[in-house]
């Protein structure tokens, strides 16, 4: 993973540190064909009030603020320093969801077990095969039997090649804010993807942030085959859902209670 470059006193040897700082601005201002952050109506469809739901790359927290608003309690663990200082301050200003949210560093703990529902949004393009099986062995011992999983980010085909462009763009504050990207492909499996962040007044560039990171294929068959390894069976989706969005349910053992995979509590 290389290290952001740029001239702003922003850049941290983390890139998600620099990542989390604009990532909310642009969750909603993706440029057409681009996707800046998971789905969000994908991943809150299969819960259900009551739910205790394990967050596994909770970034920013939208996602968790979204499932305790439902009635979930929400176990977030999150790698990047900088991710939870975001969530944490809008954890800050929602007492009420806060008092059903736990977020902690990834690998602070071991994962809670009797897990209803768990989701790993936005992290599989961030794991290699090794670390994929690993966390779906983990995610197998934290679910219950009967419980679900949700997965984004696969894939059919070779790394993603592109030039850079522009994925999103938005006005906060009177201050324009871009986002352009790049992708290399560099073996069969993985692929160097370079965001550049530029925030403009009047024009003139006031603050711009280059952060570099290298990302995995994440091949559908592999993902499918090592679910089943793990322990999950693959479930069909509702209509309208992305394709690269996967649902499985924990196998059943004795006493297992499935339950169905849609009809979140609105």
């Amino acid at each position: 993973m290389e290290e952001p470059t740029g001239g702003s006193a922003l850049a941290a040897p983390d890139p998600y540190d620099v990542m989390a700082y604009y990532y909310d601005l642009f969750a909603r201002a993706s440029a057409a064909g681009h996707q800046t952050s998971p789905n969000g109506d994908a991943f809150a469809g299969p819960a259900r009030a009551g739910d205790v739901v394990l967050d596994f790359g909770s970034g920013t927290g939208t996602l968790a603020l979204r499932l305790a608003e439902l009635g979930c309690t929400v176990h977030c663990f999150e790698p990047s320093r900088g991710m939870r200082a975001v969530h944490l301050a809008k954890l800050s200003a929602r007492p009420e969801l806060a008092a059903r949210t736990v977020l902690l560093p990834a690998g602070a703990t071991g994962l809670p077990t009797g897990v209803d529902y768990a989701l790993c949004a936005g992290v599989l393009q961030c794991l290699d095969g090794p670390d994929r099986r690993k966390l779906f062995a983990d995610l197998a011992g934290a679910v219950r039997p009967g419980g679900l999983l949700a997965l984004d980010m696969l894939t059919d085909g070779r790394p993603s090649t592109w030039e850079l462009r522009t994925a999103a763009r938005t006005t906060v504050a009177g201050v324009e804010y871009r986002l352009r990207t790049s992708s290399e492909a560099l073996t069969d499996s993985t692929m160097r993807r370079r965001a550049e962040y530029t925030a403009s007044l009047d024009g003139r560039t006031v603050q711009q942030e280059t952060v570099s990171r290298m990302l995995f294929t994440v091949p559908r068959p592999a993902v499918h085959r090592e679910l089943a390894e793990a322990g999950f069976a693959l479930l069909d989706p509702p209509p309208g859902l992305p394709e690269d969005f996967v649902l499985a349910r924990r196998s059943g053992g004795p006493g297992a209670v499935d339950r169905p995979p849609t009809g979140a509590a609105r």
